[in-house]
């Protein structure tokens, strides 16, 4: 009896310690996203400076991790699509995809310029 509570209790704190992580997660995607969009609508609006080079701008102002790199336009078009930045859906992103690419892709790292 005494094991069984045992491991009911050692349960529910695991399931808490796995529960708050994916609330800190949840956080900061949140917190990312206001600043991001907050910033996004600030850059086009106020601005009006091109979504290529808002969406740089305001994603690595916004991350709490490294930058993206020029030529990374998977990474600089992603927050459009799950901040909700995106005005068409899909077809924003893949505009986006397609304005970094013609704007930026120059600038994205190559076995060549690492050798």
């Amino acid at each position: 009896m005494m094991a069984g509570k045992m491991r009911a209790a050692a349960l529910c704190c695991l399931l808490i310690v796995l529960l708050s992580g994916q609330q800190q997660e949840a956080t900061a995607l949140f917190d990312f996203c206001k600043c991001y969009r907050d910033c996004y609508s600030d850059c086009r609006e106020q601005q009006h400076h091109p979504r290529w080079l808002c969406q740089l701008r305001c994603l690595d102002d916004c991350s709490t991790t490294a930058s993206a790199s020029a030529g990374d336009c998977h990474g600089i078009c992603r927050p459009l699509s799950f901040c909700g930045t995106a005005a068409n859906g899909a077809a924003d992103v893949d505009a986006c995809m397609e304005d970094c690419t013609n704007n930026l892709g120059a600038y994205a790292p190559t076995t060549a310029n690492l050798n």
